[in-house]
């Protein structure tokens, strides 16, 4: 009888300990992703200021307030530095977005250093077509700057431990 209470005791315990553990685990889980939370906000709002920045770029340079391509190398540069200062986050689909978003900037200072400046005016095929391809890539960055905040939204949803 002893024997029979003391097996019913070690079951309970076991059983108690599994959901201690588990509950353990899942707060575990809540508190890296709210500790991570603001390096998190800090990148998404770095990439939406970027990719709105490549989508104006040439408004931008037609109006004069960047010249040439320097101006985005630079925000580039800056861009990047900005999300590597805030270590790995742990968030795939914003990492290859990210990737993305840098190969689309080089594409875009390609176009703009053939095209020469928005005040030059030529009127032959290859000029046409890579204005064509300077638009298509001005289009992703806005599409992608839409997109975003669906791409970070589960990764900013703060998450509360069930009942």
């Amino acid at each position: 009888l002893i024997a029979l209470a003391a097996f019913g005791v070690a079951i309970l315990s076991a059983i108690y300990a599994h959901r201690a553990a588990s509950h353990a685990r899942r707060a575990n889980e809540i508190t890296v992703k709210n500790a991570l939370h603001p390096h998190r906000l800090a990148v998404f709002t770095a990439l939406v200021e970027f990719l709105h920045f490549c989508s104006t770029y040439r408004t931008l340079q037609s109006v004069g307030k960047v010249k040439g391509t320097n101006d985005l190398i630079t925000r580039l540069d800056r861009f990047k530095w900005e999300v590597a200062q805030r270590g790995p986050l742990d968030m795939a689909e914003v990492e290859k977005m990210i990737e993305a978003a840098e190969a689309h900037a080089w594409q875009l200072q390609r176009s703009l250093g053939r095209l020469g400046e928005p005040t030059d005016h030529r009127a032959d095929e290859e000029y046409f077509a890579e204005e064509d391809k300077l638009h298509k890539v001005l289009d992703w960055f806005a599409s992608q700057e839409k997109e975003a905040p669906s791409i970070f939204e589960p990764y900013l949803k703060i998450t509360q431990q069930p009942n």
